[in-house]
């Protein structure tokens, strides 16, 4: 059970109640808590296996062999690109697996986190995807890893500068950021490439030298995420009316409302649309990983489709519930 919180001064609790004691899971519930799981282990089985099995002719070898002939800072940024990415994988798979265990119950179901553990699993993989796209080859993967690398350092010496002057770890924490992003930086012009910086030095876009464009340090993500996943065009901004606590998304949780009291519970169609949200995002991954490396992604992604086609039929059948009861109820 949730903890009891006040409505409003002096007013009745509000009461956010999981699922009554004793009441089996939802059939959505134990679905999506099915899929989530099987998901994460034909994610990590199908990156595991591409990349240790790279086929002859693939992009990544192709890439690999102009690495070896390539100046030391490319080749530099080329494998920082890799890295980066397998970090972020790391962080789409802590989400992913939380994002089951927040539907495992039976104590306990989310009202509202499932939203944004899902909107961490979507940004992480169109990163991911930005990063290890098969069809960037070399030099777009080089300037996307400087791209990513300086916007990183630049948001981590941003976080040091906001700690209040005179902390005891404000100082050196922030000499040390400080000359990561320039040293980054220096690398990144090493590699041919130009940082474009604002009126306070911070960096703000790179280009190839010659080139007519910059790219923004700071895309736009909604955009980023429309563009990866167009058969989504409002999942990522569901989750950010959770993540921002817009009134307009929160409300969906509330299953009575009136002057004295709010008892709110979950939002089984919510956790349906979170987890097709992290189901696409892990697709799309894994078919840029598969890609990459020059395996097939035909037979992870049709069974990848499964369980999301798993996922809408328990959608249509707890709507057709929702939509049973509410008749009872008139």
């Amino acid at each position: 059970m949730f903890p009891a919180i006040p409505h409003r001064p002096y007013s009745a609790a509000m009461t956010a109640t999981a699922i009554e004691p004793g009441t089996p899971l939802p059939a959505i519930v134990i679905c999506c808590a099915e899929v989530l799981g099987e998901e994460f282990d034909a994610l990590l089985a199908s990156v595991e296996s591409a990349g240790q099995q790279p086929q002859p002719g693939s992009p990544y070898l192709i890439e690999r062999k102009i690495w070896v002939a390539a100046s030391d800072s490319q080749a530099a940024l080329w494998s920082e690109a890799h890295l980066m990415a397998r970090g972020i994988l790391l962080n789409l798979f802590d989400h992913l697996a939380m994002l089951r265990k927040a539907f495992s119950g039976p104590e306990q179901l989310p009202l509202y986190a499932h939203m944004t553990l899902a909107r961490v699993v979507m940004e992480a993989a169109v990163q991911i995807c930005e990063l290890v796209d098969p069809a960037a080859g070399f030099e777009q993967r080089v300037l996307r890893a400087a791209q990513l690398g300086l916007r990183s350092r630049t948001l981590e010496m941003s976080a040091v500068w906001g700690l209040p002057a005179g902390h005891q770890v404000r100082e050196g924490a922030l000499e040390k950021t400080v000359r990561r992003r320039e040293e980054f930086a220096s690398l990144v012009e090493k590699a041919g490439i130009e940082v474009r910086r604002g009126k306070d030095e911070r960096p703000k876009g790179v280009r190839y030298l010659g080139s007519d464009r910059f790219l923004d340090l700071d895309p736009s993500m909604t955009e980023l995420v429309g563009q990866r996943f167009p058969a989504l065009p409002s999942g990522y901004q569901l989750t950010s009316g959770v993540v921002h606590s817009m009134e307009w998304m929160l409300r969906d949780a509330y299953a009575d409302d009136d002057a004295d009291a709010v008892r709110a519970e979950p939002d089984l169609l919510g956790m349906g649309m979170a987890t097709l949200m992290a189901l696409n995002a892990c697709a799309a991954v894994a078919e840029s990983y598969a890609e990459l490396y020059g395996h097939d992604p035909e037979s992870a992604a049709e069974a990848s489709a499964r369980r999301r086609r798993r996922v809408d039929e328990a959608s249509a059948q707890e709507y057709a519930r929702m939509q049973g009861l509410g008749a009872t109820r008139r």
